[in-house]
């Protein structure tokens, strides 16, 4: 009977003690938490500013903010502005956690895209003006005489190696080949044969068939020609003299 009570005694003690051992733990966890509750991170709240139109050298970044920016052309945008922002201006955000930053996602502008000008001296235009049409350039050329074949490319503006911006215009300077020189036919009739041939080497001009017509002339001039007198021609043209023949005596 002694022994009964003894071991209700015992287990009545230690259900008293997981109990204490219960509430001291719960007390413990309480005052734990209240003292570490100033040291916690409190949520606060932000509100997006409005960074679009800004200049991406002016933005004023508080210390909330985690800026990740990216880059695009813009034809329409200053270079170094801001096009677009993520979240959107106005909207509101938590700041939770230790670090308590928001991330706020930006795109700038690069302005209108720029072509970097290829190597086009001495390529042949009819390529040059393909490659450059296609890079979205506007092309304009001008022919001048030179030694070089005709159709190569002599200079361009702007230079080689430039970057222009898209739709600009480029000047291509080409070859027309050697210049093409051109004299006037003087008048020879009435020259002798010889005279009119001095004047034709004289006038860069060359003779071709002399003819001999019977006419009251004086024998050997020149009583017609090829090409009438004023006539510009290349140099080095050949010019057909008629000249006067002897009569025969039967006649």
């Amino acid at each position: 009977m002694q022994k009964q009570q003894i071991e209700q005694k015992t287990k009545a003690w230690r259900r008293s003690a997981i109990v204490a051992a219960v509430l001291l733990l719960a007390t413990l966890w309480i005052l734990l938490d209240r003292w570490l509750m100033p040291f916690a991170p409190t949520p606060s709240t932000v509100e997006i500013p409005d960074f679009c139109g800004m200049r991406e050298d002016a933005l004023a970044k508080e210390i909330w903010m985690d800026l990740r920016v990216e880059y695009r052309y813009d034809e329409h945008a200053p270079e170094g502005t801001v096009l677009s922002q993520t979240p959107s201006a106005g909207s509101r955000r938590k700041l939770v956690g230790e670090e308590e930053i928001c991330e706020i996602r930006l795109v700038v502008s690069l302005g209108a895209e720029r072509i970097i000008l290829p190597p086009v001296i001495g390529a042949d235009v009819r390529t040059v003006l393909s490659s450059l049409r296609a890079q979205g350039l506007s092309v304009h050329t001008v022919m001048q005489p030179s030694p070089h074949t005709v159709g190569r490319v002599l200079s361009c503006t702007p230079s080689e190696g430039t970057a222009v911006k898209k739709g600009s215009e480029v000047t291509l300077t080409v070859s027309a080949g050697e210049p093409v020189q051109t004299v006037s036919v003087p008048d020879l009739c009435g020259l002798s044969r010889s005279d009119a041939l001095i004047r034709l080497w004289l006038s860069q001009l060359n003779v071709g068939e002399v003819i001999e017509i019977v006419s009251d002339a004086p024998v050997g001039s020149v009583v017609r020609q090829s090409h009438r007198p004023g006539t510009v021609v290349m140099a080095g043209t050949k010019i057909t003299l008629y000249v006067s023949a002897e009569r025969n005596s039967e006649e």
